[in-house]
């Protein structure tokens, strides 16, 4: 088997192209209350911008997520709340306590771009793929399925202490986007579960484009007439 430095740098240049995704959606929820479908818009950018907008089916905003990288923004209802970026806090929206740059990088292929990760072995798996470990700067650890052939990731995995599966992201529906530049394919279909609370959520994607200009305001929330602005403090919930 390869050098696991190796096959992440491969896995990273690979996905080095794409800098920016703008795209249309379904996402759907699945937990104790039944099954949510809602439409989407979704933006991202590298290395932490990106904007999350759930709506009804009369078109009408449900929540609204907007992260420039270092404040995280939620618009829910007539209540908006401004805190610091940080796993717990985007995990209010979306199952996935991860900082933003990571959830870009899921939003655009699933290859961790920053350094917080770094590999530490790689193993074959089945059907050809790999499976490349992770180890965090914190402690955190997480598992890649690699196609090695494509160069693209099939399933992010982050583990608990004991080892086991906290959070599965699922990546399918692969196509080439609209706007790319390098003729590569991106999943259109991002599942996440989570074992442990039976939880999950599917985000499709439609009309997605790469390589897009996206305007910086859109990764703020400015306080709509009559919507004061409340504190969002990182509340206690467990991410690694």
């Amino acid at each position: 088997m390869p050098v696991p430095e190796v096959v992440l740098s491969e896995l990273r240049a690979a996905g080095a192209g794409k800098s920016s995704l703008r795209a249309e959606g379904r996402v759907t929820y699945f937990g104790e209350k039944g099954r949510v479908r809602l439409k989407a818009v979704i933006l991202g950018e590298r290395p932490g911008h990106f904007r999350i907008e759930t709506l009804s089916p009369f078109e009408q905003p449900v929540d609204v997520m907007a992260c420039d990288g270092a404040r995280l923004w939620l618009l829910s209802g007539d209540r908006l709340r401004e805190g610091p970026a940080t796993p717990e806090n985007i995990a209010r929206l979306l199952p996935l306590p991860l900082y933003p740059e990571e959830v870009v990088d899921v939003l655009l292929g699933g290859v961790p771009s920053g350094d917080r990760f770094h590999a530490t072995q790689v193993e074959a798996a089945e059907g050809g793929l790999w499976r490349l470990h992770l180890a965090g700067t914190h402690g955190e650890r997480a598992q890649l399925l690699v196609d090695p052939v494509a160069k693209m990731v099939r399933r992010l995995a982050l583990l608990d202490s004991e080892g086991n599966d906290r959070v599965t992201v699922d990546f399918g529906d692969f196509a080439v986007p609209e706007g790319s530049a390098d003729g590569r394919e991106m999943p259109q279909e991002i599942v996440v579960k989570l074992p442990g609370r039976d939880f999950d959520v599917t985000i499709k994607l439609t009309k997605a484009q790469v390589d897009v200009a996206l305007d910086p305001t859109l990764f703020r929330i400015t306080p709509p007439a009559g919507v004061p602005l409340e504190a969002l403090d990182s509340p206690g919930v467990q991410v690694r």
